[in-house]
């Protein structure tokens, strides 16, 4: 399609919701047209061409769809929406998911009417292609998806654990004494950690890595996947998930008995995009799979990442409560909650998952 204007922001607040068409985007061509919707609205400024390809151009789990939100009087395209497709598990099936992404409008176009008209239109493009639809909106976004049917299927648990303490410190303290004060937390939380596990037991083999290793997927084929709701963790779908898509800098630190042997345990880690001090987990997998983690692996992981100068460490996940308390027991505190919207597409497959998920951000945008 020739390439449309992009709404420059200043004219056109309170038009009529009729003066707006949805229309089909061109994935191969009209890449710098979703990025000029993009600016200033979406992160990753700077790198929407490589944003896009990696999630519309190179997919492997299908075409997504992408969608623009066109102002008839001025011609312009003033929204973009995105359906991408995911591989998910459930009931012991693989079904068709597909991921609400890059959902925007302009700022002077943000009315409800045009947005909801956007997103149902969305759902008509994913009829037939997939099973369901999910997303995690912001919370502007959230009453708009409740108003195109989406109904909340979990929340995204926020946890972090403080590993240095020293900046923690320094919100209320001088920078000197804080650095002090911190250390004296530090060394009363070692104490605490030697009298509670107690030396005698070998802990895991520990090392990092920068790309994907497929003894990665390796321990995802041959463990356990329940009968909830899990994405597919297979080489070729963390490759593209994590060493594709962007990030600050993406480690991974792997768990086994010996090095270069089976792996028992992983964390997909990214350095935080706006403070270099904290590390994201953004997915993990483990030999124990959906319902706990083993305590051994989590200890392990914070000593790995506190040994590489991270001051703290940030998870955000729906699971079992078992597999929250595997977390929650070694010092991970809730921090929020991010509702999971979805929308069931097939009848056939429908059904309340509550209690029943392994989700993390390998499931997001």
């Amino acid at each position: 399609m020739s390439q449309p204007n992009i709404d420059d922001g200043r004219r056109f607040a309170g038009a009529a919701p009729s003066a707006y068409t949805q229309i089909d985007a061109n994935i191969e061509q009209d890449r710098a047209t979703a990025a000029g919707v993009w600016d200033g609205i979406l992160g990753w400024t700077g790198r929407f061409p490589e944003m896009y390809d990696a999630f519309y151009r190179d997919c492997p789990g299908g075409r997504p769809v992408l969608k623009f939100l066109r102002h008839e009087p001025s011609q312009t395209i003033v929204g973009t929406g995105g359906v991408g497709p995911r591989r998910v598990l459930w009931r012991n099936l693989e079904i068709r998911a597909g991921v609400l992404a890059h959902f925007c409008v302009t700022p002077t176009h943000r009315s409800v009417k045009p947005a909801i008209f956007m997103l149902r239109s969305m759902v008509e493009a994913a009829r037939g292609r997939f099973d369901v639809l999910y997303g995690f909106p912001r919370p502007k976004a959230a009453a708009i998806c409740k108003l195109a049917g989406y109904k909340v299927g979990g929340e995204l648990i926020r946890r972090v654990k403080i590993l240095r303490h020293e900046n923690y410190a320094a919100r209320f303290l001088p920078r000197p004494l804080a650095i002090l004060v911190g250390r004296l937390i530090d060394l009363a939380f070692r104490i605490s950690d030697i009298a509670r596990h107690p030396t005698g037991r070998a802990t895991p083999f520990a090392e990092w890595t920068d790309a994907v290793d497929p003894r990665m997927g390796e321990l995802w084929e041959k463990t356990d996947h329940g009968d909830g709701w899990t994405a597919v963790r297979d080489t070729e779908t963390l490759r593209w998930r994590f060493d594709r898509l962007l990030s600050t800098r993406r480690c991974y630190l792997l768990l086994g008995d010996a090095p270069g042997g089976p792996l028992s345990a992983w964390f997909a880690c990214d350095t935080h995009p706006s403070d270099a001090s904290i590390l994201t987990i953004n997915d993990f997998w483990s030999k124990d799979g959906l319902n706990a983690l083993d305590p051994s692996a989590v200890r392990t992981l914070c000593r790995a990442a506190r040994d590489e100068g991270f001051h703290a460490l940030e998870l955000r996940f729906t699971g079992s409560e078992q597999a929250h308390a595997s977390w929650a027991n070694e010092g991970f505190t809730e921090r929020g909650r991010q509702p999971l919207y979805v929308l069931w597409l097939n009848p056939d497959l429908a059904g309340d998952f509550a209690g029943k998920m392994h989700i993390t951000d390998i499931d997001n945008d």
